[in-house]
């Protein structure tokens, strides 16, 4: 990474995009090595059989050789866009896609009381987020479980009254 500005753009990645999870997770690596998490010659897991034997700055260098990862060309687009990093007001009244085993957050205006948001089906699963201090949002985080589409639906208090948010999810594999 040049600049500061491209690390922060790389670590905050747009979700379900492969070739930038990957770069996040490489930068990841390079940091906690900067760090001093790992030594270079440290052995480190590489293939997923629970044993180390590759040494760390090997891993990290075979790994930048790996050509960038991308979607299957045989998987059709969709119609509707991917979901953008996160979801928010602006996205009242809309659909998105997400991929199964995907997550995505929603952060809502922490003025409003909002209540739990709620699914119309079993497509996604929804987790409070909780923080120590302030945020100024609520968050949830919408986890994708299977192929299926489904409405999240929530209710913020405020004056002059409620306020409904809703967008529609589709979910495939």
């Amino acid at each position: 990474m040049s600049t500061q500005q491209k690390a922060a753009s790389t670590l905050f990645l747009t979700l379900l995009n492969p070739k930038r999870a990957f770069d996040r997770q490489l930068l990841g690596a390079w940091l906690n090595f900067a760090n001093g998490a790992f030594d270079a010659g440290e052995l480190v897991d590489t293939d997923g059989d629970l044993k180390a034997h590759t040494p760390f700055l090997q891993a990290v260098q075979n790994a930048e050789k790996t050509p960038p990862l991308s979607v299957p060309p045989s998987r059709p687009a969709s119609p509707f866009p991917s979901a953008p990093g996160f979801l928010t007001e602006d996205n009242d009244g809309r659909t998105v896609t997400l991929t199964v085993g995907g997550m995505v957050p929603l952060r809502l205006d922490g003025r409003l009381r909002w209540a739990n948001p709620t699914a119309d089906g079993s497509a996604v699963t929804l987790v409070a987020v909780a923080y120590k201090s302030d945020a100024g949002f609520r968050e949830w985080e919408i986890h994708a479980e299977r192929d299926d589409e489904c409405v999240v639906s929530i209710v913020g208090v405020s004056r002059p009254g409620p306020r409904t948010f809703r967008v529609t999810l589709r979910v495939a594999g």
